[in-house]
């Protein structure tokens, strides 16, 4: 095999392993925050019916429910951070004739993506994770519903990313490769959720 064969496979492993792993990040996070949110109701639920009672119905069935998913939730977001940090170092080493030309135009969008969103996954989900039994329980649920709003963040970035691949405007091309001009890419009709018509 050659080395562009051998990069293309090795390529082709990560990306099939990260596109499974980080779909299903997205949705455990959300489904371990509404497992979480349905805990929390019926604790306060069975708090106010009985609040002498040491053993409220309801509670262990969601946070038993919940944890699963949150264990869950944390191995396929350990798969998605590894197999997502290989593919960008794939980015430069195998590709970087690509990563040099489309760089202005890929390289920011990866840096909200990693600065934006990912921090703030992982900083909520090491919160909820770590927090469990130190934060007050609004606070706890709170922490996994960030998480969920950050997973979706990260998925509309790497989607506005791979719209301008499919369908590029709003850029212009020179000798060092593409440059985006930014404020004409707010109206790029293959970025999720926004409608806005380009001239």
């Amino acid at each position: 095999m050659t080395a562009l064969e051998l990069s293309r496979l090795q390529f082709a492993v990560v990306t099939v392993y990260h596109y499974l792993f980080v779909p299903l990040s997205i949705s455990l996070a959300t489904l371990t925050a509404v497992l979480q949110t349905a805990h929390h109701r019926s604790t306060k639920r069975s708090g106010a019916a009985a609040p002498e009672a040491a053993d409220r119905t309801g509670d262990v069935r969601w946070q038993r429910l919940t944890l699963v998913a949150g264990k869950l939730l944390m191995i396929t977001f350990a798969v998605g951070i590894v197999t997502g940090l290989v593919q960008e170092f794939q980015f430069g080493l195998s590709w970087s004739a690509f990563a040099r030309f489309y760089g202005d135009v890929f390289g920011p969008t990866l840096a909200i993506e990693g600065m934006l969103a990912f921090f703030l996954e992982a900083t909520f989900l090491g919160l909820w994770w770590f927090g469990a039994d130190r934060l007050r329980p609004a606070l706890h649920l709170a922490t996994i519903w960030i998480v969920a709003v950050g997973t979706l963040i990260s998925a509309y970035v790497i989607l506005a990313a791979n719209a301008f691949m499919q369908n590029p405007v709003a850029y212009t091309l020179d000798p060092g490769g593409l440059r985006r001009r930014w404020g004409a890419a707010a109206g790029d009709r293959g970025v999720p959720g926004l409608a806005c018509s380009r001239g």
